[in-house]
């Protein structure tokens, strides 16, 4: 809204959505050395993600029980990985 002057006294809220960074898997490696937790766009569900814990590269499933990540050739090549809440 303009008062008299023509100055804006108010300014709309514009809330701009952040775009999904996608990374490959060393990335998402390097994010899971980090302490983070990493997922693929491609499994829907960010209750399932990979993670480090006891030493070991894990996957957290949605189940809420963590096995030990077999790394596939789909993993490797994807290039769909993302942090899971990244802050």
């Amino acid at each position: 809204m303009a008062d008299e002057e023509g100055k804006v006294s108010t300014s709309p809220v514009i809330r701009i959505k952040k775009e999904k960074e996608f990374l490959d898997f060393p990335s998402a490696m390097r994010k899971v050395i980090e302490g983070k937790m990493v997922t693929k766009e491609e499994w829907g569900n960010k209750d399932i993600y990979g993670v480090l814990k006891d030493g070991l590269l894990m996957l957290h499933k949605d189940d809420g029980k963590f096995y030990k990540w077999l790394v596939s050739d789909g993993d490797l090549l994807g290039l769909d990985w993302v942090v899971v809440n990244d802050n």
